[in-house]
């Protein structure tokens, strides 16, 4: 007994020996951590408390510039990002220590022997530890919330300070002063801006520099030779050509799509990569450089939007109008867009040189308001009803294109904006008139464009789904509509992010309520986010095709090149099928965060109460993978439950679908033919047994009916040998001698078949042996 008591202890010291040095050698690795640089991120985290205090100082003031709420931003932006690190950083340490703890265990209660002094040391040293990162997550946490706070009031203030500069109003034209100053600035303006051409030349000559004329040579071949040949060879093969008399909507817009990118797009782009080359290199001196794209930019605009009429309104090619105008209305309305185009381009031509200081503010005023007015009057005559008329059926009648609500809120959009406009710059309202102005055409331009790319998309998604066929796939047409759908959800979420942008609201400004969104919202100890959910949805729709990838190759490739039945193959197949849907499901729900201990407990509490509402599903799809594992029927099998016979076709986790010999299905559901009566006609084999019945007259030779029997057997080719026919001389009836043919056939679906086949040739063989089948006799006595 002591022998035995001293054994006890000497394990228990051994294992809090062993405990000991296990737990000093993992938390030697853990404090392997640099003092030092836990101690400088504690003196960052209290510089950055007195950042944000500073901040918070200058806020409470009120009246800041738009450019100090800028710094503030990025400051807060770059403190963001710092303080989430020492958090990332806390955090980890922070589990390492708790994990330590949990390896040392609870500490013993009074009633328990004390723990070794090496152990003790080590719980006190680890739990510093965790106090210490646990302050320190508790005040990134408290920084963090400070600088979402700071970045909202920032947010409303750099709005505030938008909307007061959108309604800062100058002096109007109606001043007297304005008009006369703008007339004697007119003359100072043309020599200002003459001055400004002239002084790059004057800087040139002045200066030693000395501009290397070959290789501005060099990068414009460069720049042409990029654009080009790629241009044509594009325009060759997919350009208008008149062979094609009528092409459709799709080919009218995608070749248009080609003559932007050929005839505008390449162009622009070789003379902007010309002008960066240039840039790069320092060939040419800066101030020719900056007149150089002062001027390009309202050129490519003008040429874009020239190019742009020409594609919808190709009068030369009538065939090939976009929009079905007459042709009057469509050169009508091209000379228009280019005139609108023209009067926009100078505008913005004119607000260049005004940030350039080469035109003063007064004249300005008076230039953007006649350009202005003469731009939203040719808007006006634009959007004319009588402009937008085509012929029907290439008669004399005209009617109104039947406008689409898009087309009508556009139109009424424009109207507000052509007449206001000229009234605002009248009023002093300049930066909130060429803030309207601009925003429209920018949102304009951005939903044709969406538009069109959403239309060729469309077109080239129907042509890989259904190529010239029929829709009449019902899952090509669920899966083309479905991708549709989520290809307009992405149009439009890109279409509303760039309206945004030009009505003005920084980018900053979105991305901060937008971001949040896809890295998660936190709501209790859950973190809901659309990457999150995209990543769910992913994994379950990747293990979904990869699990049908599998079945597929097990049912094409694999399975039929072993001995297995079919219904054993399609059991397989099944069954791998269930395991992959069950596997996908838990790993998406692994990928959202879902605790599978709580998701039991709910489970559990809620099992009771579904069950008595769903015992019957439940019933069944514990049959069906009963009928999996025992296979009592498998797929082609025949089978008889009560009233319904026929072919067994699938076999899902729910109901068994037989096919019957009418050629309509019965759903039988799993659990009758688990705990009911069931008749399968192939469970061990294939062979099933039929008899025909037929007499012969009184006085024939039963022998040479035997053998005529038996051969007629022997000749079927639905009769298998073995087991062998057989011939019973069943009675001696009324009539006739009865005879019965027993044979096997090797497969049950002859069933109905083979015995008119068998009498067909008995018949043909008795009647070659002049054997008589007599009919039934009857003597009638009549009594007198």
């Amino acid at each position: 007994m002591d022998i035995s008591m001293c054994m006890i202890k000497f394990k228990q010291k051994m294992m809090v020996l062993l405990s000991s040095i296990f737990c000093l050698c993992f938390f030697n690795f853990a404090k392997a951590q640099d003092p030092a640089q836990l101690s400088s991120m504690q003196t960052t985290l209290q510089t950055y408390t007195a950042s944000l205090e500073q901040i918070d100082n200058y806020l409470e003031k009120g009246n800041i510039s738009q450019e100090r709420v800028n710094l503030f931003e990025k400051q807060l932006k770059q403190l963001q990002s710092e303080v989430t690190e020492i958090k990332k950083y806390a955090t980890q340490n922070l589990n390492q220590q708790e994990a330590l703890m949990e390896v040392l265990g609870p500490a013993p209660t009074k009633d328990e022997a004390p723990e070794d002094d090496v152990t003790k040391a080590k719980r006190t040293a680890i739990q510093d530890e965790v106090t210490k990162f646990q302050g320190m997550v508790k005040l990134t946490e408290s920084l963090l919330f400070e600088i979402k706070k700071h970045q909202d009031d920032l947010v409303a203030l750099s709005l505030t300070n938008k909307a007061k500069g959108l309604l800062a109003r100058q002096e109007p034209l109606y001043d007297s002063q304005v008009l006369t100053y703008a007339w004697k600035d007119k003359v100072l303006a043309k020599q200002a801006i003459t001055q400004a051409y002239a002084k790059a030349g004057l800087t040139l000559a002045n200066t030693n520099f000395k501009i290397n004329y070959g290789l501005i040579l060099f990068y414009g071949f460069l720049a042409f030779y990029l654009a080009i040949p790629f241009a044509f060879i594009l325009y060759k093969k997919y350009g208008q050509r008149r062979k094609d008399a009528q092409p459709g909507t799709f080919r009218k817009i995608f070749t248009g799509v080609i003559q932007l990118l050929c005839f505008a797009v390449l162009p622009i782009f070789s003379i902007g990569l010309l002008l960066v080359l240039l840039k790069i290199s320092a060939v040419v001196p800066t101030a020719i450089w900056s007149l150089m794209l002062t001027s390009f930019l309202p050129i490519s605009m003008f040429v874009f939007s020239c190019v742009i009429a020409h594609i919808i309104f190709p009068l030369h090619k009538p065939s090939w109008l976009i929009l079905p105008l007459t042709f009057a209305n469509a050169r009508r309305v091209k000379s228009i867009f280019i005139l609108f185009m023209f009067l926009v381009v100078v505008n913005w031509y004119c607000a260049k040189l005004f940030g350039m200081g080469l035109l003063s503010v007064d004249f300005y005023f008076v230039i953007d308001f006649v350009l202005r007015l003469f731009a939203c009057l040719v808007g006006l005559s634009l959007i004319n009803k009588n402009n937008w008329t085509i012929a029907v059926d290439g008669s004399q009648q005209i009617s109104r294109i039947q406008q689409h609500w898009l087309a009508s809120v556009v139109k009424y959009l424009a109207m507000m904006i052509f007449i206001s406009n000229p009234i605002l710059i009248f009023f002093g309202f300049l930066q909130l008139a060429n803030s309207l102005f601009l925003s429209f055409i920018e949102i304009i331009l951005l939903v044709i464009f969406l538009l069109s790319a959403h239309f060729i998309l469309g077109e080239l998604l129907g042509r890989f789904f259904f190529g010239k066929e029929e829709k009449n796939n019902a899952k090509k047409v669920a899966l083309h509509y479905w991708t549709m759908l989520l290809i307009d959800i992405i149009f439009f979420l890109i279409g509303l992010f760039f309206i945004l942008i030009s009505v003005g609201i920084d980018k900053a400004i979105i991305l901060r309520y937008v971001m949040p969104i896809f890295s998660g919202i936190k709501i209790g100890h859950y973190v809901f986010s659309i990457n999150i959910l995209l990543l769910s949805i992913l994994t379950l729709f990747l293990l979904y095709v990869l699990t049908r990838l599998i079945q597929r190759a097990l049912r094409n490739k694999i399975l039929p090149h072993t001995s297995f039945d079919a219904g054993t193959r399609q059991a397989i197949v099944q069954g791998i099928g269930y395991i992959g849907i069950i596997i996908a499901i838990i790993a998406a729900l692994l990928s959202l965060g879902v605790n599978f201990t709580n998701l039991a407990i709910i489970a559990g509490a809620l099992s009771v109460g579904i069950g008595f509402g769903l015992q019957n599903i439940v019933s069944n799809f514990i049959s069906g993978v009963i009928m999996l594992i025992e296979r009592p029927i498998k797929v082609g099998d025949r089978i008889v439950v009560g009233v319904d016979e026929g072919i067994v076709r699938r076999i899902s986790v729910r109901a068994t679908e037989i096919e019957t010999f009418d050629h309509s299905s019965v759903l039988i559901p799993n659990s009758e033919l688990i705990s009911g009566r069931l008749q399968n006609w192939t469970f061990h084999s294939p062979l099933n047994r039929i008899s025909v019945s037929v007499g012969v007259a009184y006085g024939t030779d039963v022998k040479l009916v035997e053998a005529l029997l038996l051969e007629v057997a022997q000749e079927s080719e639905n009769v298998v040998n073995e087991p062998a026919p057989r011939i019973y001389f069943d009675d001696f009836g009324d009539s006739a001698l009865v005879f019965r043919l027993l044979v096997f056939i090797y497969d049950i679906n002859l069933r109905n078949r083979t015995p008119s086949l068998l009498r067909f040739a008995i018949e043909e063989k008795f009647r070659q042996h002049k054997i008589e089948i007599p009919f039934p006799q009857r003597e009638i006595s009549i009594k007198k």
